[in-house]
């Protein structure tokens, strides 16, 4: 049952970029189309884009980059060496809490 709803989804993913890609190329083919015609001359869908022609920006946009100083530290570190001295080695309890 999961494998045959991801199929299906990965199918109507397929098939929705398709038809984004099919889309694109119909609508530039559109414009172009009624590039020499006038105003009166151009079909419903060809006025209305002229109309939302300006809803988006057609510049560049532009970031503002601030730039970040480092700050160098240095640090001395002291070695102190103690000696180590195991007292305890077995796993087991010790010998006075068996007796």
């Amino acid at each position: 049952m999961m494998q045959q709803f991801k199929r299906v989804q990965k199918w109507l993913a397929m098939g929705l970029s398709v038809l984004v890609v099919l889309l694109s190329v119909a609508a530039s083919a559109h414009s172009v189309e009624h590039v020499n015609h006038g105003l009166t001359e151009h079909c419903t869908l060809a006025f209305h884009q002229h109309q939302f022609a300006g809803g988006l920006a057609n510049s560049t946009p532009t970031l503002p980059i601030q730039i970040q100083s480092v700050i160098i530290s240095e640090f001395a570190i002291t070695v102190c060496e103690v000696p180590f001295t195991a007292s305890y080695r077995s796993r087991a309890p010790p010998q006075f809490l068996l007796s």
